[in-house]
């Protein structure tokens, strides 16, 4: 019988069901199994993050950073997936005996936020980390659901759970509650913010800015509105404490 040279690939194509005149039938499923060891590779793909799915022509192979061999000789599709990530994909060509390393970086899949409130500047966090304030577009969240806080002092705080969608924009739009604000003292209503502007400049409640708000804020300014009001929502020249300059700013505003 003809000795096999397992070097010798057109050997290998004539031996397929050949008989010799020995009498001997070649083993072929030795020959093969020999045949594609030999002209068998290894790859060694690692990936950031760590421990993604890797697949070869479409069949899981195993995790990132741990080697896979006998891959045939050949053209084959690499994939490397990982969840909340972008598919890496890549045609390899593996040669006898070679060893095919790679390193490749996920990208994360993400979608933007948009948020408006009203009052404007309000406080934005998203997941526990602050993110700004209020109007505010932010991009490169990961897809899925986050936890979502806007909080403006005088305001109550709005929560919400917020879904990101790969590739969109999620537009929010809150409206903020004032927390206690109450009738100024020789009133009967609580004060309006006629202009929607998160300031209360219709001080008596009677539902128009007049020269009457001002001589009532004039009137309260400096104890008991800071006793008994939100400083935010008659904090008319933004210093974050009522003073004489509130009354001023007020007066500009209802003479402009």
């Amino acid at each position: 019988m003809t000795e096999y040279n397992p070097d010798d690939i057109d050997q290998f194509y004539s031996y397929w069901e050949l008989e010799y005149g020995d009498g001997d039938i070649v083993d072929l499923s030795e020959i093969y199994c020999h045949y594609m060891i030999y002209k068998a590779g290894l790859i060694f793909i690692q990936s950031t993050p760590s421990s993604a799915d890797i697949y070869l022509d479409g069949v899981y192979e195993g995790k990132t950073g741990i080697p896979i061999i006998n891959i045939p000789a050949g053209y084959h599709l690499l994939e490397v997936k990982l969840d909340g990530y972008s598919t890496y994909s890549e045609i390899i060509d593996i040669n006898t005996d070679d060893e095919l390393d790679r390193t490749v970086s996920l990208l994360p899949l993400t979608g933007s936020v948009s948020i408006t409130s009203n009052p404007t500047g309000a406080s934005v966090s998203i997941d526990g980390v602050d993110r700004g304030v209020t109007p505010l577009t932010i991009s490169g969240i990961s897809e899925g659901t986050h936890s979502l806080s806007i909080s403006k002092s005088g305001y109550e705080e709005h929560t919400e759970i917020l879904t990101v969608v790969v590739g969109q924009t999620t537009e929010v739009n809150v409206s903020l509650t004032v927390v206690g604000v109450i009738p100024f003292p020789g009133t009967t209503s609580p004060p309006l913010d006629l202009d929607q502007d998160g300031l209360y400049e219709d001080v008596n409640g009677d539902g128009v800015f007049s020269f009457g708000d001002i001589r009532t804020f004039f009137e309260n300014y400096d104890v008991w509105i800071p006793a008994n009001e939100p400083v935010a929502c008659f904090d008319f020249d933004h210093n974050s404490v009522i003073g004489f300059g509130d009354v001023r700013a007020l007066f500009l505003e209802w003479g402009s």
